[in-house]
């Protein structure tokens, strides 16, 4: 009986996984099934084992988010067994610790794109003419004007299509997010407006049209080439705005990713005085971790600086 019920309580508790999440803790407790194997020890959800599994992929030089991640994977299904606090373990703990301290380390954190490069980069992108070039620069262009202005994870905007898209006369257009991070299983809307005419070029809404002129509007909004009706590959999305942003003269392009959409389009929501509940809604965002993604512009900290040398009162 109480075997029945940790099974149907598991069952119900993956409703709140998102299917990336859930194919991500999948591939994460076969790595573990996979060590227990090798060290020929049976898999239980067990405190020792699953220190040694960290231990063991911290010399592998495995990165700190990916074992974090294999943890959590592997505490969930320990939870499904009946152990429902694995990872309050004191040897689990220690693994942890010693993880954090010696785990490779993600890359340098990419800058948020600011209003005035997304706009530069839109210029840029509408003035390309070569009928080979014409799909391609549309598309570039809307991919990052609709992230940038609705606060976009690359996967849910690769995900986008044209089903997904609404247009509203005078008001601009509702995007239909339907496996967002936070909301798995539900959804969520995504409400963008129309830019006033002296801002066109930052105009998601024009944008997204101009594509749908060329394409037709069915299959993949953002499709990886012109004629085909599959969507671009979300690890494309930072590269191809890199290679934009060289294109478009704007110096330091390595210093952004596709994140840099998301981060930049908070950020600038912040500047112009947005409520950060209202941010956080725009932005997918369930709880304040949004605060994370809300920086000053580069601009903004040399001018800081320059106010705190200057000393005074």
């Amino acid at each position: 009986m109480i075997a029945s019920l940790h099974g149907d309580l598991d069952a119900h508790l993956q409703g709140d996984l998102a299917d990336s999440s859930k194919r991500s803790y999948a591939s994460q407790l076969n790595q573990f099934r996979l060590f227990c194997e090798a060290s020929g020890v049976t898999m239980v959800p067990e405190g020792r084992l699953l220190a040694a599994f960290i231990v063991g992929r911290v010399h592998t030089h495995t990165a700190l988010a990916t074992i974090q991640s294999g943890v959590a994977a592997v505490a969930r299904w320990a939870r499904g067994q009946g152990v429902p606090n694995l990872r309050l373990d004191p040897l689990v703990q220690q693994a942890t610790r010693v993880a954090v301290k010696r785990a490779v380390r993600p890359g340098v954190q990419k800058l948020p794109l600011s209003h005035e490069q997304l706009r530069r980069l839109a210029t840029s992108l509408s003035s390309w003419q070569a009928p080979q070039e014409v799909f391609r620069a549309a598309r570039d262009r809307a991919l990052f004007l609709v992230g940038w202005a609705g606060m976009f994870r690359s996967s849910e905007l690769v995900a986008l299509r044209w089903s997904h898209v609404h247009f509203f006369i005078n008001k601009g257009m509702a995007l239909f997010v339907p496996d967002s991070k936070t909301d798995p299983g539900e959804g969520a809307w995504v409400f963008l407006a129309s830019a006033p005419a002296p801002h066109l070029a930052v105009c998601p809404v024009r944008a997204l049209r101009a594509v749908q002129h060329i394409t037709g509007g069915t299959g993949a909004v953002f499709p990886a080439s012109e004629h085909s009706q599959l969507a671009l590959h979300k690890g494309t999305v930072g590269t191809r705005l890199k290679k934009r942003m060289r294109e478009a003269g704007l110096p330091d392009f390595d210093l952004y990713a596709a994140h840099s959409l998301r981060r930049g389009g908070a950020t600038h929501a912040g500047r112009v005085g947005l409520p950060v509940r209202q941010i956080m809604v725009m932005g997918r965002w369930r709880s304040d971790a949004v605060r994370q993604y809300m920086y000053c512009s580069p601009d903004q900290l040399w001018q800081a600086s320059q106010q705190l040398l200057r000393g005074g009162c």
